[in-house]
């Protein structure tokens, strides 16, 4: 199965600008369990295609934990993520700026 570009570029690029922003809003768990898998796998789809480069280029260490926690958003979207994003959030908002 084919992945549509379109929806890991510039449609990844605002769900997980989206992402970001509404769990620093509203908090890990309203987000999780409120938004829908597609913009969740979006998000976590346009970091893995577009942005682990700008990651690494921030550290190797920082890139192998966001890579996982991202990995782990697709997976299981249970409240044990909750500690890893607020490490991980801070890294995506730099490595966003590098992207940009």
């Amino acid at each position: 199965m084919e992945k549509n570009r379109s929806l890991s570029s510039p449609e990844g690029k605002i769900s997980l600008a989206k992402m970001m922003s509404e769990i620093e809003k509203n908090g890990f768990e309203m987000y999780i369990s409120n938004r829908c898998d597609q913009e969740i796998d979006q998000a976590v789809d346009f970091y893995f295609d577009h942005l682990v480069p700008f990651v690494k280029m921030l550290g190797d260490d920082l890139e192998a934990d966001v890579s996982k926690t991202m990995g782990q958003m697709k997976i299981c979207r249970d409240m044990t993520l909750s500690e890893n994003w607020n490490k991980t959030q801070p890294v995506l908002e730099r490595a966003m700026n590098l992207l940009a």
